[in-house]
């Protein structure tokens, strides 16, 4: 008999409150991650939610172990490094700029090649860093990611492939003009890692968190969003969780 998914909702009286506790988050997984394997992976989302996050955890955690930190990308946008739609470009202004990380400990998405070729590359780099076998899956230790009015989560948008997708690691996410194509981890990757957090704020998110947990969910990636062996997390403030039937007690600290 399979186990039931471990799926975790907390709701928080505001977004400062709600980083304060991903920051203790971040910090215990990292560490316990560093005890178990040596190192502490992460993939990171880009988008306005996690911005001050960012920005508190490179205030912060700065004794964080972060020579023994990888980080790779949820999804990015194939666009110039130096782009303002660049989600790498906002983590190392808020985030990896400001802390103690080895430049080669940074697993950025490349952005010069085509959707195809892009995806390709970044599964290759999953399989080479973390030495997988054909059909093996790599274990993030923890993927922070957001979640769309639509549902959608990294980039991974309704209808798209990678939400079906049974070997590939990594895949294209093409979007019609004006936005631009984009790489994301597959939800086979995601759904593979030890921790999944979502960070969600603001009312227009009610509708689309409330779906997720509470239904009608049918075609939602973020509803797909279920590690098989893992914890999924879902930190909200009280804007985001305003259409909750039952929203589970709010946390303070």
């Amino acid at each position: 008999m399979n186990k039931p998914p471990d799926r975790r909702v907390s709701i928080f009286p505001n977004k400062r409150t709600m980083d304060g506790v991903m920051l203790e988050e971040w910090s215990a997984v990292s560490q316990a991650s560093v005890l178990r394997s040596g190192r502490f992976v992460a993939a990171l989302s880009g988008g306005r939610t996690p911005v001050s996050f960012y920005e508190r955890l490179a205030a912060s955690g700065r004794d964080l172990p972060w020579e023994k930190t990888h980080i790779f990308q949820a999804d990015e946008r194939l666009v110039p490094a130096g782009h303002p739609a660049s989600n790498l470009r906002m983590i190392e202004a808020k985030l990896l700029h400001h802390v103690p990380i080895p430049a080669v400990n940074v697993h950025a998405m490349p952005v010069e090649l085509a959707p195809g070729a892009s995806a390709g590359a970044y599964d290759q780099e999953m399989r080479d860093f973390f030495g997988l076998k054909e059909w093996d899956l790599p274990r993030f230790d923890l993927i922070l990611l957001g979640l769309g009015e639509d549902g959608h989560t990294a980039s991974l948008f309704p209808g798209a492939e990678g939400l079906w997708e049974g070997r590939r690691l990594a895949v294209p996410a093409l979007r019609p003009a004006p936005d631009h194509d984009r790489v994301s981890l597959s939800l086979l990757t995601i759904n593979a890692a030890h921790v999944v957090v979502f960070l969600v704020t603001g009312e227009d998110k009610a509708s689309a968190l409330k779906a997720v947990l509470e239904g009608p969910s049918e075609g939602l990636p973020a509803a797909m969003v279920r590690p098989r062996e893992g914890r999924s997390v879902f930190l909200a403030d009280k804007g985001a969780a305003g259409l909750l039937a039952a929203p589970p007690r709010m946390n303070m600290i």
